[in-house]
């Protein structure tokens, strides 16, 4: 047996175009640790995780042994027999981790194959497998960049930085006149180490930079969209649910999608109160459950409270069955906007709630919905 260490490390390359899986996770604000990322998962198929916190992360860190390494993920390959993948086909040896075909390919198929195993159609997903195949594809120009440049130093490339994005520059949302904004100034950034930027730079900068985020969220609204048709009875139709969700009143964009679910269903807060998980002791100050129920939502609407996993699985789940996945991917979504959000203040955080604007999102939307096949 090799006695060479195993590491396996989450994959994070902060290019503006096209994130890994792991960096979507962080955006959704799933667990990105090794150690985390087991634990989940195992708990999600029921798999028990046998080996200890230390050995989890060792395995990101320092290493493990073959044999040890086959002990720690045996939870893991236990997963990957019940779904039917095979992990060599999945991500074959000596992959390199610019190879983000292969890697968003390898979380479509195990994402696929355990909607299967739960009984689902799972043609649902099409526009999101459509959108990060596409873009997979658009991005081969920047990982043939890399491979070529490999071991160039730091400096050298960021003198560079405008071959890399040059190419794919034009497969963005952005208009011509936004394009060119964009690589002057990453022009610009070669040259000086500190550099003034205009204002119509730093709006196309920042549109550039939530490029991806709006092209996957305009996927995944239509992926809510194709479960409620698949699900619903009847043949009405729907169009974006998170254009409206945009366009509704709120404090922050959970609070906004609180306010869409009130409008959509016809329900009062009062009622929309009453579907939240409330765990007992929150009861036990003399309070009734409604009055605790109305209080935390109230805190939900003004973005004071934000909930975990569980209790946004739990809410969910007390709606009908054709608008519980759908809800819960505009949990996500919202949750992932005030994170962004909360990270700004001032013109930062204006300009941001410019690009998350209904209008603005329409352009994505549009274009996603049109190369979703």
């Amino acid at each position: 047996m090799s006695s060479e260490k195993v590491v396996i490390k989450p994959i994070f390359k902060r290019n503006p175009f096209i994130k890994t899986p792991d960096e979507v996770a962080e955006l959704f604000g799933f667990p990105t640790s090794i150690r985390s990322q087991i634990k989940v998962i195992a708990a999600t198929f029921g798999e028990a995780v046998t080996v200890s916190d230390r050995s989890l992360d060792n395995l990101s860190g320092k290493g493990l042994s073959e044999r040890k390494a086959e002990e720690v993920l045996a939870p893991m390959q236990t997963i990957l027999d019940r779904l039917n993948l095979d992990l060599d086909n999945l991500i074959p040896t000596g992959t390199s981790t610019n190879d983000l075909k292969t890697l968003w390919r390898a979380a479509i198929k195990s994402l696929v194959a355990g909607i299967e195993l739960a009984g689902e159609d799972a043609s649902f997903l099409q526009p999101l497998i459509a959108f990060l195949d596409r873009r997979c594809l658009e991005y081969e120009p920047q990982r043939e960049w890399i491979s070529y440049h490999r071991g160039m130093e730091e400096s050298k490339l960021l003198s560079k930085i405008v071959e890399f994005y040059r190419p794919v520059i034009d497969k963005t949302a952005l208009s011509a006149e936004q394009q060119n904004l964009v690589i002057r100034t990453f022009a610009k950034s070669t040259l000086a180490e500190n550099f003034e930027i205009a204002q119509d730079e730093m709006e196309a900068m920042g549109l550039f930079t939530q490029d991806f985020n709006l092209s996957l969220f305009a996927a995944l609204d239509l992926v809510a969209i194709n479960w409620k048709h698949l699900n619903q009875e009847g043949t009405k139709q729907h169009d974006s649910f998170f254009g409206k969700i945009l366009a509704a009143d709120g404090k922050c964009y959970f609070g906004k999608l609180i306010s869409f679910i009130k409008e959509d269903t016809g329900i009062s807060y009062r009622e929309l109160a009453q579907r939240l998980p409330i765990q007992q002791e929150s009861t036990e100050t003399g309070r009734t459950l409604l009055e605790v129920q109305i209080e935390r939502l109230k805190e939900w609407r003004k973005g004071k409270t934000k909930p975990s996993f569980a209790t946004l699985d739990k809410f969910c789940s007390n709606f009908a069955f054709e608008d519980q996945l759908l809800l819960f991917i505009y949990c996500l979504i919202c949750q992932a906007l005030d994170r962004q959000l909360a990270k700004y203040q001032g013109d930062e955080k204006r300009m941001l709630k410019e690009i998350y604007s209904a209008d603005n999102y329409l352009t994505y939307y549009l274009k996603e919905k049109e190369t979703a096949v």
